[in-house]
């Protein structure tokens, strides 16, 4: 009883520290990044690479065409698609708006950006995909004008919508990643972000030598970028609401999961510092609900109700400006229900991650 006592003691601390002392700087952040200057806008570029989206194109890019001022390039990259994709792109009332370049590099998005980049005169450039859109005409400015004279990395949110049980779960593990990666630049170690609303320095992005380093695996062009070349004096963080890019999210369980183990095929790339500072928090939250578990078995019941509400009594205290500013109150109620999800969902990941082939460098 002693021992586990002290296991679960040590957990909650190790877990508490991370949302006291590192979330809760997200929590207290103001954000001052809102120049009204416009002079980097004519050296700016919107810049999309697509594969087979007609339809997103038809749904989305008009939220993109419609950015003010109206003085940004508009370019997107078409990697090998076989629908209509070029064909509506040229159609009203596209026409004479988009730039359409056509991928000559092998197949690969990552291939298709690098080649789109090296095509542009554009220094700044805005990166989304094509089944995403903004709500507001003055996203790219925001975002664009995030930049100051040290700054070659901007990183934004991407919010997924939807209001169903799992859409909800889906938003919430959003918020939990966007969480970490703002907290983990407040505290001068940023690294990654979501390509789907990421500014970059066009020369900032070939002297490093672009994806370069991670070509052999298809995804990693937002994070494994941010995770090589950002640091505390080079990036940006914008939160503004007005910069968030929406998409819809997976429509079903086991799409959202073979979309996430995707994704985290490319964690096995990251510095050694950004996987311990992961995994410890992702060790401290699976360890914590194991030893709550066990403690209902070996020790008085109300012992274990205890510490489970002290801990989330204090992410509600440490997180609910930051659900504020990334305008997902709605989600707060569900909190102690997807505190615990999270839980299953890091043990998948984890199970993922050790039994994975690895990719290495």
């Amino acid at each position: 009883m002693i021992i586990i006592n002290s296991i679960i003691y040590i957990l909650l601390t190790v877990n508490l520290f991370y949302w006291v002392i590192v979330f809760s700087r997200f929590s207290i952040y103001k954000n001052n990044k809102n120049s009204k200057e416009c002079n980097k806008i004519k050296d700016s570029a919107i810049l999309i690479s697509i594969k087979d989206e007609q339809q997103n194109i038809k749904k989305n890019f008009k939220s993109f065409l419609e950015q003010k001022p109206d003085e940004f390039d508009f370019v997107v990259v078409d990697d090998y698609s076989e629908d209509n994709s070029i064909e509506i792109l040229y159609q009203a009332p596209f026409h004479g708006r988009i730039k359409v370049l056509v991928n000559k590099s092998k197949p690969g998005k990552k291939q298709a950006l690098s080649y789109a980049i090296s095509q542009i005169d554009k220094e700044y450039l805005l990166l989304t995909d094509a089944d995403c859109y903004v709500k507001s005409q003055s996203w790219a400015d925001k975002m664009i004008n995030s930049f100051d004279e040290n700054t070659s990395i901007v990183l934004g949110y991407s919010p997924y919508t939807g209001n169903s049980l799992l859409e909800k779960f889906i938003r919430f593990e959003t918020f939990m990643a966007a969480l970490q990666y703002f907290s983990y630049y407040l505290k001068g170690i940023p690294y990654m972000g979501v390509g789907r609303n990421m500014a970059i320095r066009r020369s900032f992005f070939i002297k490093n030598g672009g994806y370069k380093t991670h070509m052999d695996i298809k995804s990693g062009n937002d994070d494994l970028f941010v995770s090589e070349n950002a640091n505390s004096k080079n990036t940006n963080i914008q939160i503004d609401p007005d910069t968030f890019v929406y998409t819809a999210p997976p429509k079903t369980l086991r799409e959202f999961i073979k979309q996430k183990t995707r994704h985290f095929s490319t964690s096995f790339r990251y510095k050694t510092i950004h996987k311990l500072m992961l995994g410890f928090y992702s060790l401290s939250h699976i360890g914590f609900y194991i030893a709550l578990i066990s403690s209902f078995v070996f020790m008085p019941f109300y012992i274990g109700i205890i510490f489970w509400i002290l801990r989330i009594l204090i992410l509600y205290i440490s997180s609910y400006n930051s659900f504020k500013k990334l305008k997902e109150q709605d989600l707060l109620l569900f909190l102690p229900v997807f505190d615990f999800l999270m839980f299953i969902y890091y043990t998948y990941m984890g199970i993922y991650y050790f039994f994975a082939p690895k990719n290495k460098w």
